[in-house]
């Protein structure tokens, strides 16, 4: 079984990123710590000052949030103790059938994505220490892929 430390981030998807950061800032309080803007890719990461982001928001064209596809979170985080229990976690998935959608080092936190039965995206990850810093300074983003070795390997 793996032990979740917390409720990590959540990103949602929107039409309109602007409206969005102004609501969770103004009106409920978030720091806005990044923002990133790459052709027409946006994003900005929301923090409520502990950790290095809570919301996440993505930005998406008018109308591709379809009538099926009701949802705008595109995936739940959970907080993982620490590296340690981050690769436990990652053999217990892969040992118990779980596909791993990806393993990413994102700079300021390691992750590891998944589905859930119903096919929902769920990340366990382990935030650095020093996350919200990297955050506010602006940290790039940069994906690595990342790997895992069994201990005592």
């Amino acid at each position: 079984m793996i032990k979740i430390k917390r409720l990590g981030h959540v990103l949602l998807k929107t039409e309109d990123i602007d409206s969005a950061v102004e609501f969770y800032c103004d009106v409920l309080g978030f720091e806005l710590v990044e923002f990133k803007s790459q052709g027409h890719d946006k994003m900005a990461f929301l923090s409520l000052g502990e950790k290095g982001h809570d919301i996440d928001l993505i930005q998406v064209s008018k109308g591709e949030i379809s009538k099926v596809e009701r949802s705008r979170m595109h995936h739940i985080a959970f907080e993982v103790g620490g590296y340690e229990s981050l690769r436990d976690a990652y053999f217990f998935l892969t040992d118990s059938g779980v596909e791993i959608i990806r393993a990413i080092d994102h700079v300021s936190q390691k992750s590891i994505y998944f589905k859930d039965p119903d096919g929902n995206i769920v990340e366990l990850y382990h935030e650095i220490e020093n996350s919200i810093d990297l955050f506010r300074k602006g940290r790039e983003d940069a994906d690595s892929p990342l790997t895992f070795e069994r201990s005592g390997a």
